[in-house]
């Protein structure tokens, strides 16, 4: 019986299931920067609070914050790799901007329907004006949380980080908010 019983604890237990926030496949088609409250370290001056409508047509092109298009493929579970781009016009001096973000994240399961999803990436932000044109690479790291609101339907929120390494442009932070589908 002895013998039985060492080689019974010996025989280890099969693992558990991991949480798994995304499955390995998942896509996700998103907005991002939908809203976006926050400023500048080095600048107390520089607060802003945006959302999609004053960035069509504003003058406002000190900053790195307006909507984007994202699309993240997890490539294992919960890792993805993706990326987002973005565009605004301005209007009040023919102002153009854009930006090429590639990133990898990782998402946690903190429930069936909430998730933490941080994100790292380094990419470029161009700006075009009637008086010349600027371009820097960007590093940006955010730390979104996902709510599935209905199946396939998420609502994302969280903190930013984003910082210009040319032409003196600046470190944005804040907190930001979007919407993307899950497939």
């Amino acid at each position: 019986m002895g013998l039985g019983f060492a080689a019974a604890l010996s025989v280890p237990a099969p693992a558990e299931a991991a949480d798994i926030a995304v499955r390995k496949g998942t896509m996700r088609l998103g907005v991002e920067r939908l809203a976006n409250i926050g400023g500048r370290p080095d600048d107390p001056a520089t607060a802003f609070f945006m959302t999609l409508l004053p960035t069509i047509g504003s003058a406002n092109i000190n900053t790195m914050q307006y909507p984007r298009v994202a699309f993240d493929y997890f490539i294992i579970d919960n890792l993805s790799i993706g990326g987002s781009a973005g565009f605004s016009f301005h209007t009040a001096n023919d102002t153009v901007a854009f930006s090429l973000l590639p990133r990898v994240g990782y998402s946690f399961e903190l429930s069936k329907t909430f998730e933490f999803w941080p994100r790292a990436g380094f990419g470029v932000h161009v700006v075009d004006s009637d008086t010349g044109g600027d371009s820097s690479g960007v590093l940006t790291l955010d730390g979104m949380f996902v709510l599935e609101v209905v199946p396939h339907a998420l609502f994302e929120f969280g903190p930013f980080f984003e910082a210009a390494f040319a032409n003196n442009w600046p470190i944005e932070l804040g907190g930001t908010a979007g919407l993307a589908i899950e497939f």
